[in-house]
């Protein structure tokens, strides 16, 4: 199995999806390693390739491989990335206990993006209640929430203002 798992990895890092896709078709997919898949997933997801990664996700379910970790982290990305933004949210929900900033930031953006501001914010006081520490990225995404909401956030804004300054002045004085 080792040579499928080979050769569908050398097809992924070339970006060619046709034959990674046969070669998954016609493999004993439930000996592929997850690094296979990973590889997989994000080829789907640079080529905004959803059908195939919708595949991809269906085989590994159907070999009761369990949407955890590393694994729901790329099928995240793999939805969110390929604009289906409800099944990268339903997957990401699956997976809170994984406190990965850069998916609580991916689902954030998308939900900025499409204009969905009020569920960027929600999302943002649920990480700070889960203890999850944003990044400077959170914070310019929950800035651009507040400010297309205009002043209905505005004391809300200068409480997360104030703790990420906070922030920043506690890491400048570790340094």
């Amino acid at each position: 199995m080792l040579d499928e798992n080979a050769k569908i990895c050398q097809f992924c890092a070339v970006g060619d999806l046709r034959n990674v896709m046969e070669l998954l078709r016609m493999s004993q997919k439930s000996e592929l390693d997850l690094n296979t898949y990973f590889s997989i997933l994000q080829l789907c997801a640079e080529h905004k390739h959803l059908q195939e990664g919708k595949m991809v996700h269906s085989i590994i379910s159907s070999n009761g491989i369990p949407i955890e970790g590393v694994l729901g982290a790329k099928l995240v990305f793999m939805y969110v990335s390929c604009g289906d933004l409800r099944e990268g949210r339903r997957i990401f929900d699956h997976n809170l206990s994984d406190n990965k900033v850069f998916l609580w930031n991916l689902i954030m953006s998308q939900d900025t993006k499409i204009g969905d501001y009020r569920e960027s914010i929600y999302l943002f006081r649920k990480m700070q209640k889960l203890g999850i520490t944003g990044n400077s990225y959170t914070f310019s995404c929950i800035l651009k929430c507040f400010a297309t909401l205009g002043r209905v956030g505005e004391r809300e804004f200068m409480g997360i203002f104030i703790n990420w300054a906070l922030v920043l002045i506690i890491l400048l004085l570790t340094l």
